[in-house]
């Protein structure tokens, strides 16, 4: 089996190993979040060496900004840096962990989806159709040890929606891959 999605209802991405931060800052305990994956660092199947995380607040979908979309390439540009100072240019994506925070019960926020030619279309190959629906207190997560291809200026961007008509929600943001 080269890919499997769980849903775990009491997964936090608060614990010391995933530190908070702006994502590219702050040091990961690699080996202990790996191991229990059964993933070791490196480049090959079955190994990460770049690790991505991000907290975003998506408004409501009647103002401001509903939806954020992710460039899995390079995470914004040449600027952006992981916890080593090294850039990122992925090419393969090998976990994605999604978790809403939000007091709204109801809160949710669609995975996939953005539209584009330059959508990623790694887990179900399609630019249009959703990749999941992310429910609050109920996190996504995705890993596969060969890892989703990712190219520069085509398959490589992920969008997240909120769904909520006018609650906030804060969603935190885990990738994993190698270049």
């Amino acid at each position: 089996m080269s890919s499997v999605t769980f849903n775990f209802p009491s997964i936090t991405l608060n614990s010391p190993a995933v530190p908070s931060g702006d994502g590219v800052s702050g040091k990961i305990n690699v080996d202990l979040v790996l191991a229990a994956m059964g993933f070791s660092a490196g480049t090959g199947i079955g190994q990460i060496n770049r690790a991505f995380r991000k907290t975003y607040t998506l408004t409501g979908t009647g103002g401001g900004t509903p939806d954020e979309v992710i460039d899995l390439f390079d995470f914004g540009g040449p600027t952006v840096e992981d916890a080593l100072g090294r850039p990122y240019e992925l090419d393969y994506v090998k976990g994605i962990v999604v978790q809403v925070k939000s007091t709204e019960p109801t809160a949710k926020v669609t995975l996939g989806a953005e539209g584009s030619a330059a959508a990623w279309q790694g887990i179900n190959g399609s630019d249009t159709v959703k990749i999941a629906d992310v429910e609050a207190g109920t996190p996504f997560i995705w890993f596969s040890r060969a890892g989703k291809a990712v190219t520069d200026s085509t398959d490589h961007l992920l969008k997240i929606a909120n769904q909520h008509a006018s609650a906030s929600v804060t969603v935190d943001v885990l990738i994993l891959g190698s270049q």
